[in-house]
């Protein structure tokens, strides 16, 4: 269980669900690797966003993510990051994966003191980030750019 006085040090080469990290959101999980390299990652599926129309070449003609696309994609997600949140966009990749579903991995990976509590990570580095990927992946938040318009 973490707690207030969980560090990065304590949790060396564990994989984290969202729901070991207290998110709601079955997108996410953290990963943090010996040396205080912590990974933490937004999944996203690409069929709502199919079904609601995508710019042209984002995918092919079987519904799947170009390489153009993810290209696209990822330039488009290290400007919302940095604009919204201020994370260094050299610290974002997007992939694609074929799980039971398309869709793309938005990854942001940084290296803190060992001796970071979690909870301090997760507040000031690992919410930005997701708080930001959560709002531009729905096109009803308010007052927040859908990802899809602009690319």
């Amino acid at each position: 269980m973490i707690n207030n006085s969980t560090t990065i040090r304590d949790l060396h080469s564990e994989h984290l669900s969202h729901l070991d990290i207290g998110e709601d959101d079955p997108r996410v999980s953290m990963e943090i690797e010996t040396g205080g390299t912590v990974t933490v990652q937004f999944a996203e599926h690409l069929r709502f966003h199919r079904e609601r129309g995508l710019p042209a070449g984002i995918v092919d003609n079987k519904g799947d993510l170009t390489e153009p696309g993810r290209k696209r994609i990822e330039e488009h997600v290290r400007g919302l990051l940095f604009k919204e949140s201020r994370i260094d966009p050299s610290a974002i990749d997007v992939d694609s994966y074929f799980g039971d579903e398309q869709g793309f991995n938005v990854t942001m990976r940084v290296t803190v003191p060992d001796s970071t509590p979690v909870l301090e990570f997760y507040r000031d580095n690992a919410w930005p980030f997701i708080a930001t990927l959560i709002n531009v992946t729905d096109p009803g938040t308010f007052n927040k750019p859908y990802l899809f318009t602009d690319i």
